[in-house]
């Protein structure tokens, strides 16, 4: 009888959890769930999971992977700390303005933690089975079509050899916000930047580009955009003094890189 009691009594024992979320774009407000945390009736960080793949997140074209990949390396490496973890959680939003917030936290009564949280985050958290499949390649007019065109292109002449980084933050402005651009290297002490830009968001990602670029009047940016981007995105950016390529001219663009890099 104690130990049916004894089940009985942890089956009930009352636990919160709140969820971490990751909003790509602001304006439509679409979010994806990156992490769950699971907390006692006091309030206390008792667990959390991150995710462990992105591969749903990385199908929206705003979504910056290599951001998430980061921070997961970071919540992993203070889990073990509960109240560092908490702190750090805490102050992701004024790292990031509005892309990352918490859901309201919501009681429920369950078992074992373990157990609790491993369940939490295949409901809420985990890709579906059928995205952890092998994924179809990107389609053309995505960032990530692009940016494996860039990818290819910028390998062939070996510019990641020479310097060519990806995936750079960069602060700008007053409020030293931080953008992230595809790709960055430093001839002759001068930044230039490449960014691939999606089709179907390209009028407003062009508008936020040339924002960042005029708080960075020193630096070069270039855009890889779709073949089909309509005159009036091509405009924008030539008049914020962003350079234009498409995808047939990107041999060019990564020998322009190349010789900008061997001075």
């Amino acid at each position: 009888m104690e130990s049916k009691g004894t089940e009985l009594a942890a089956a009930k024992q009352t636990w919160r959890y709140r969820l971490l979320r990751y909003v790509p774009n602001i304006v439509s407000g679409e979010f994806y769930n990156l992490a769950v945390l699971l907390y006692d009736a006091d309030g206390a960080l008792v667990d959390a999971r991150f995710a462990r793949e992105f591969k749903r997140v990385a199908c929206h074209p705003l979504a910056d992977v290599h951001l998430l990949e980061q921070l997961r390396e970071e919540f992993e490496e203070l889990l073990p700390a509960g109240e560092e973890l908490g702190g750090y959680l805490a102050a992701l939003d004024k790292r990031f303005a509005r892309s990352f917030d918490f859901s309201p936290p919501r009681a429920f009564l369950g078992g074992a933690a373990p157990a609790e949280i491993e369940r939490l985050y295949r409901q809420l958290v985990a890709d579906p089975p059928l995205l952890r499949a092998e994924s179809a390649p990107p389609r053309p007019g995505t960032r990530l079509y692009l940016r494996a065109k860039i990818d290819a292109a910028f390998a062939e002449l070996r510019l990641f050899d020479l310097g060519v980084e990806k995936d750079r933050e960069v602060r700008y402005g007053p409020d030293r916000a931080v953008a992230t651009f595809d790709y960055a290297y430093r001839p002759n002490g001068h930044e230039q930047y490449v960014h691939a830009l999606a089709l179907e968001n390209d009028l407003q990602e062009t508008m936020r580009l040339g924002f960042i670029k005029s708080l960075l009047p020193s630096a070069g940016l270039s855009v890889v955009v779709d073949e089909r981007a309509r005159n009036d995105v091509r405009g924008l950016l030539d008049q914020a003094h962003i350079g234009v390529w498409t995808e047939p001219q990107l041999g060019e663009l990564a020998a322009q890189a190349h010789a900008q890099l061997t001075r």
